[in-house]
């Protein structure tokens, strides 16, 4: 007992940090253990010509899904056709399901039945984020060797969930279209 009397200012010392990484530890993780979104989103990838960020094949009218007239450009010579209405070109569409982190691609006759919400947060408070730079403060500082990552997270009620997204096509796009209302 005469140690630990002696020696109470090193325990201290000692166990503070401890209990702070714990702390720390179970205030990032904790969040995530006990919040699960709840709406599935519907979101589209692929297509040549849905590579041009100016091109939306699709929008939302009413809670139903819609598909946006895309002027065609003119040809040039060496241009090649990327028509939006060549199948071939056309925009995948996807259900992402948040409770099993699973993706089922479904079609547009499929997709216009659904009821869409497409405001940036899910009814339950959800939202989309993308990637961002990675890499040290170094590679911030001078923009070396950093690298942009392509992941996406669903943030929301101070925890995030990264979820897998299927993309298609040589853009490795994602558009968010909107989230499923029940």
């Amino acid at each position: 007992m005469t140690v630990l009397k002696k020696n109470l200012s090193l325990m201290v010392g000692i166990f503070i940090p401890i209990l702070m990484i714990i702390f720390v530890a179970g205030s990032i993780y904790i969040p995530n253990l006990f919040t699960q979104p709840k709406f599935n989103f519907l979101y589209a990838t692929g297509g040549e010509c849905f590579c041009s960020q100016y091109n939306q094949p699709y929008s939302i009218q009413n809670s139903k899904l819609i598909k946006n007239k895309i002027p065609i450009l003119t040809i040039t010579p060496n241009a090649r056709d990327i028509s939006c209405d060549l199948p071939q070109n056309a925009a995948k569409l996807f259900i992402h399901d948040t409770v099993k982190n699973e993706n089922e691609q479904i079609t547009f006759a499929t997709a216009q039945q659904l009821n869409l919400d497409p405001n940036n947060k899910s009814p339950d408070g959800f939202e989309i984020t993308r990637g961002g730079m990675q890499g040290s403060i170094f590679s911030l500082l001078f923009y070396a060797d950093s690298r942009y990552d392509k992941s996406s997270a669903l943030q929301g009620h101070y925890a995030s969930k990264k979820f897998n997204a299927q993309t298609l096509g040589p853009c490795n796009n994602f558009r968010f279209i909107g989230w499923i209302k029940n």
